[in-house]
């Protein structure tokens, strides 16, 4: 598991134009792992907010996978890495980044929460 924690992210678009949260992999090597799974929620019922979900390796590639209309309710996904197309290499990961940017959200400001965050083989 790469983060058992609760992690909490606070945006408020005013005048940032987005909000990260990132884990740094330490080159870990997920050649043997097949997926991303977390589960995720936002504190506002009424507003819509997307989340981009990013991967680094050594070789300085970068993909990032959108999650559209995060629900409200903590929900399991679990996302394919062959969904990350520009990662050729993934043998040396250096981050895993959770990003709310400002045009993806209805409200400039409230709360996503990220629990589990684990590679699955």
């Amino acid at each position: 598991m790469i983060n058992p924690n609760l992690v909490r992210i606070n945006f408020h678009f005013d005048p940032a134009k987005k909000e990260v949260y990132s884990l740094d992999l330490d080159k870990l090597d997920l050649s043997k792992y097949r997926a991303l799974a977390f589960e995720i929620w936002r504190s506002q019922f009424e507003d819509n907010v997307s989340l981009r979900v990013e991967v680094t390796n050594a070789f300085k590639e970068t993909s990032e996978f959108y999650l559209k209309d995060i629900p409200h309710k903590p929900t399991f996904y679990k996302i394919p890495l062959v969904e990350f197309r520009k990662i050729s290499d993934w043998t040396e990961m250096t981050s895993l980044a959770f990003i709310i940017e400002e045009w993806n959200t209805k409200d400039k400001r409230g709360v996503i929460f990220v629990d589990n965050v684990r590679f699955l083989r």
